[in-house]
């Protein structure tokens, strides 16, 4: 399968993490719509992306669903595959190219659903 960005033509690989920038992270400072307005994942995404093999979906955004469904399906489907989906990813639309190495650093909590981590992208 193909991933068509603006920019240029992506494979996306079993072993990826995908991002997707939505642009609600310039919204930081408006509350409102920083928590409201913002494109997510509904669950024929995300199944097609779980079935590309992806290990990681990433966003800006505060979260991976739309914020008019409710019944969350991307949560729902990761949990499903037990597959890790991460939220509020800071300066992604700084990362200048395509292909590059994800690192994520998580602290070592007992019983969470989730936790803060550091997350780093590497490129030549």
């Amino acid at each position: 399968m193909k991933f068509y960005s603006l920019y240029k033509k992506v494979t996306i690989q079993p072993g990826d993490t995908l991002m997707y920038y939505t642009g609600v992270s310039e919204k930081w400072n408006d509350p409102e719509v920083f928590v409201t307005e913002y494109p997510g994942l509904d669950g024929e995404a995300t199944d097609w992306i779980l079935d590309q093999g992806v290990v990681n979906v990433c966003t800006d955004a505060i979260s991976t669903d739309n914020p008019a469904d409710i019944t969350y399906p991307n949560h729902t489907r990761h949990g499903e595959r037990l597959v890790v989906h991460t939220e509020l990813i800071a300066n992604m639309n700084k990362i200048p190219v395509h292909r590059f190495q994800f690192l994520m650093t998580p602290l070592r909590l007992v019983g969470g659903t989730g936790c803060p981590v550091r997350a780093l992208a590497l490129w030549e």
